[in-house]
């Protein structure tokens, strides 16, 4: 984990911690997230799986609440800002199953994705930093890596692992097809607040 001093965090790498959450924690997302409903979830508000085949399920606030907690002070001390939660959004789940993962894309909301969503039922995530939490360990699918287009980086980290980015248009990423197994994420964002230093 890189401590990006004075950096500014919309241009800093990407913060990947093993061991991210706590064993109990991820087992209960775990619990959750493969025992709740879940939908297609679209890309830029539509659904084609040549682009993005997943699904999702939103994470309920006490599960969300004890997330931030524990992913606060890593971020803090990886992008040198405190950072809070959005309350008027959930974090949200994914299962990606065999084929297409995600095409490389961005995090910043676009227009086209919020005017989607007043349609579709569909959730707008915003929020100035993504962060990604692996319910699945890398023996549970094959391919599937969260890929950085600028530097180039694949990443397929242990269960419980936390990596956190800014969600900017100079952060594309993506996720490789996956090719066996199912893949669960769990992607929380989170706003900076007002770019004032870590506690």
């Amino acid at each position: 984990m890189a401590d990006t001093g004075t950096t500014n965090w919309r241009t800093a790498a990407p913060l990947v911690a093993k061991a991210g959450i706590d064993a109990e924690l991820c087992t209960d997302l775990i619990r959750y997230a493969s025992t709740a409903a879940h939908s297609p979830r679209t890309y830029q508000g539509v659904l084609d799986e040549s682009q993005r085949k997943s699904d999702y399920t939103e994470i309920p606030g006490p599960l969300e609440e004890r997330l931030f907690s524990q992913v606060e002070p890593v971020m803090e001390q990886h992008f040198g800002v405190r950072v809070q939660r959005i309350p008027a959004q959930q974090c949200v789940a994914y299962r990606y199953g065999e084929g297409v993962g995600f095409v490389a894309h961005h995090d910043e909301v676009t227009d086209i994705e919020r005017e989607h969503a007043r349609t579709n039922g569909q959730p707008v995530v915003g929020g100035d930093i993504t962060v990604v939490t692996w319910l699945s360990g890398p023996d549970e699918y094959q391919g599937g890596a969260l890929f950085f287009q600028e530097p180039p980086i694949d990443l397929r980290p242990p269960r419980g692992s936390v990596v956190a980015f800014p969600a900017t248009r100079d952060h594309v990423h993506g996720v490789r097809p996956i090719t066996a197994g199912l893949r669960t994420t769990v992607i929380l964002r989170v706003a900076v607040a007002d770019g004032s230093p870590p506690r």
